[in-house]
């Protein structure tokens, strides 16, 4: 759709191909997982979560008639990592609409202890952004909007788009443009850091862009 290259925070090369252009907000798709990391960074940065609180901490009605210990267990670093208990049951077919009651009360046919291996799990951070919505009491977008897209002045025609239960769709729908996402990329490659102000933690993004898990084999066949 379009391409930008730069040095620093200086354009060199942009080019959009019909009928994008720069105006265009793009669907980030599976890219909107790393905002949500990021707003998790900047959660525990104003004391609304510890990486280390087991999920019932924060979803204690929708774990409440899970017997499972292993997805009762599960911290929100394991979520972060995708070093979760097993993949879920997708929810665009499943008549339960609620996502996070859901993916802590769908059929799993397997379940491992949190932390073991890597898997991908788009259901968990779509949890981690309604964890985000809870813990800060306002929607993922407004809250990345006071933490960081005003300091970096874009993302000022974006939004994400919502789940039928009202929240963010967080693993996938941020809308935004491709100089967006340039700022957020430089924001990321910096570390934390934009125009000389530490914003987000730097050991935070460091971990988080860092490799934590390294898998021998895939943990299933499809």
């Amino acid at each position: 759709h379009s391409f930008i290259m730069a040095r620093g925070s200086q354009i060199f090369a942009e080019g959009y191909y019909a009928p994008f252009d720069k105006e265009y907000q793009h669907r980030m798709y599976s890219v909107s997982k790393s905002f949500v990391s990021l707003a998790t960074g900047f959660a525990l940065q104003d004391g609304l979560l510890e990486l280390d609180d087991p999920m019932i901490k924060h979803f204690p009605e929708e774990l409440k008639d899970q017997k499972d210990e292993n997805l009762r267990n599960q911290t929100v670093r394991n979520m972060l990592m995708m070093s979760t208990v097993g993949y879920g049951e997708p929810w665009f077919d499943n008549k339960d609409r609620d996502r996070v009651h859901l993916y802590f009360n769908c059929n799993r046919s397997l379940s491992r202890y949190p932390g073991t291996i890597w898997e991908y799990d788009s259901q968990g951070s779509q949890v981690l952004s309604s964890l985000v919505e809870k813990v800060s009491g306002t929607t993922l977008f407004d809250y990345l909007n006071r933490k960081l897209f005003t300091d970096l002045g874009t993302f000022k025609g974006a939004e994400i788009l919502k789940v039928p239960t009202g929240e963010s769709w967080g693993d996938s729908a941020m809308l935004c443009t491709s100089r967006d996402i340039m700022s957020f990329a430089r924001f990321v490659m910096n570390y934390g850091s934009w125009n000389g102000t530490q914003l987000l933690s730097e050991s935070y993004v460091r971990e988080a862009t860092s490799k934590l898990v390294d898998n021998r084999e895939a943990p299933r066949t499809y």
